[in-house]
C-alpha cells in the first residue's frame, strides 16, 4: 500500500481535500461526481515509485466541503487551478474522468 498524505486547503472559500499519493512527476487526478480519491488508488500503489498522485476531492465529495457555488466544469476548473497555485505545483500531467476530464 502506498502512504497517502492528506490535506485540506482552501480554494475559493471552500475547504477541499487533497491526497497525496507516491513521489515523483506530479499528476493531478480529478474524479466523475460522486467518486473520490480512492478511484485512483491502485494507479498509485502500481506507479507510485516514479509519480506523485495528488487527488482532489470535488465540494461535497470524499472529505471535502460543500461547495457556495454551483457544481459544473468551469466551476471545477477554477477550484483545481487554486489548488495546483497553493501547492506551487508547475506543469503537472492532469488527468481526469467525466466532469473531471471536462475540468482538467
Amino acid at each position: 500500500m502506498v502512504s497517502v498524505y492528506a490535506q485540506k486547503i482552501v480554494a475559493d472559500g471552500v475547504k477541499l481535500a487533497v491526497k497525496r499519493f507516491g513521489r515523483g512527476i506530479p499528476v493531478i487526478c480529478l474524479t466523475a461526481v460522486g467518486h473520490d480519491a480512492g478511484d485512483f488508488e491502485f494507479l498509485a500503489e502500481r506507479l507510485g515509485h516514479k509519480f506523485e498522485f495528488i487527488c482532489i476531492e470535488w465540494p461535497g465529495h470524499g472529505e471535502s466541503e460543500r461547495d457556495h457555488r454551483p457544481a459544473s466544469a468551469m466551476r471545477y476548473a477554477e477550484l483545481i487551478e487554486a489548488v495546483v497555485w497553493d501547492l506551487s505545483i508547475r506543469q503537472p500531467i492532469v488527468i481526469g474522468n467525466s466532469i473531471g476530464g471536462a475540468a482538467a
